[in-house]
């Protein structure tokens, strides 16, 4: 159950990261429509929109590798007595 709620938890940061990032594109799109179609000179502020949209989904995959590090952990506590050799 601890492994369960721990995986729960970094699911949940994963999902609110890869949310964030998703935010942030449509951020930088609405931007890059405000340069295009009315010449505003915003193109550092749409950078930085850009670096934080990449920086949300590192952190997602981070938060996703460590889900996958814990499944594979409680598999292994689950099924490792079931795959070691039988003892004479």
């Amino acid at each position: 159950i601890r492994i369960m709620l721990k995986r729960c938890e970094l699911l949940r940061w994963s999902i609110m990261f890869v949310s964030g990032s998703i935010f942030f594109a449509a951020m930088m799109v609405l931007l890059m429509f405000c340069m295009a179609f009315l010449n505003w000179q915003i193109q550092l502020v749409a950078v930085g929109v850009f670096f934080c949209s990449i920086i949300c989904l590192v952190i997602a995959v981070g938060f996703f590798i460590a889900d996958i590090t814990k499944t594979l952990h409680a598999l292994r506590l689950e099924v490792g007595p079931h795959l070691l050799p039988k003892q004479p």
